[in-house]
């Protein structure tokens, strides 16, 4: 990676707080609407003071909430942003780039990275989101070690979790489509069903907790009608609650369900920010 490399770190969480302050070993950092700045980083006045002096650009994970604004000390709207990338810069990263920055990296040739495609960050990043879970299923539930959970899904984060909860709960079963990653799940000690054996009329009211880690509607109102009162539903899964399960359903069934969002910024950001740091790191050298 060339030594003059200047890195631009726009708003964000903690997290970049922690990204800038590793990213400093390596080159100058440049902040900009950032909550707090790490000592020797420059807090840039304005967005364009910040474009204009970095040729690195690094954005939030996500890069938006509401689909309007990057997240930071005073909101940025996305369209200011993007019309401040030129063709001078070398690279752009963020997590769930939207695509009218997509298309604008691409009008100007400029390569760009989403963090949450990246494998150098989704696996640690899944280790990090399954060890949040249970810090939240902890705060939600009385007692693990009496309860039994189910894990629905058994993808990078799945298996994460899985693997963590095998040792804390009373047993712990895997419900996936997919037969090899059942089999995956078998290979490890782990008791495996096909998700739509979770609809039998005798499986949902056996466990007490049960996460959920795949992106789409999984849990229909009337598999929601046979959980047991006092069952926590921790969702994992990217999306709205109400897109993998009928949430009136859950209620009426005296069960609670959250949407656990940003796990790793919330309970990690330190790791989390080196984890995207030593991402950006890896990008830059290979493409260099």
């Amino acid at each position: 990676m060339p030594a003059k490399s200047v890195f631009t770190v726009i708003g964000g969480d903690k997290r970049l707080y922690f990204l800038a302050q590793e990213l400093l070993k390596t080159g100058p950092v440049i902040c900009c609407a950032a909550v707090e700045v790490p000592q020797g980083a420059v807090r840039a006045d304005s967005l364009r003071e910040a474009f204009q002096a970095g040729d690195i650009l690094l954005f939030p994970v996500p890069f938006t909430r509401d689909g309007e604004t990057i997240p930071a000390a005073a909101p940025i709207s996305i369209q200011e942003a993007v019309k401040e990338i030129r063709k001078e810069h070398r690279y752009v990263f963020g997590g769930k780039l939207p695509e009218q920055l997509k298309a604008r990296c691409r009008e100007l040739n400029v390569p760009f990275f989403d963090w949450l495609e990246l494998e150098s960050v989704a696996l640690p990043n899944a280790i990090l989101t399954a060890e949040g879970a249970i810090l939240e299923a902890l705060q939600a539930h009385a007692s693990l070690c009496r309860t039994r959970a189910a894990v629905l899904g058994y993808g990078r984060c799945g298996k994460a979790l899985a693997a963590r909860l095998r040792g804390l709960c009373t047993e712990t079963v895997v419900f996936a489509r997919n037969p090899l990653q059942r089999a995956e799940a078998e290979m490890q000690c782990i008791p495996a069903e096909p998700l739509e054996a979770l609809s039998g009329s005798m499986s949902m009211g056996q466990y007490g907790l049960l996460f959920n880690t795949i992106p789409s509607m999984v849990m229909s109102g009337e598999m929601c009608s046979r959980l047991s009162p006092g069952a926590v539903i921790l969702d994992l899964a990217s999306g709205a609650l109400e897109q993998h399960m009928d949430t009136a359903a859950i209620r009426s069934a005296g069960a609670r369900a959250a949407l656990c969002p940003g796990l790793p910024g919330k309970y990690f950001p330190e790791e989390a920010g080196r984890i995207l740091a030593r991402a950006v790191l890896t990008e830059l050298n290979a493409s260099a």
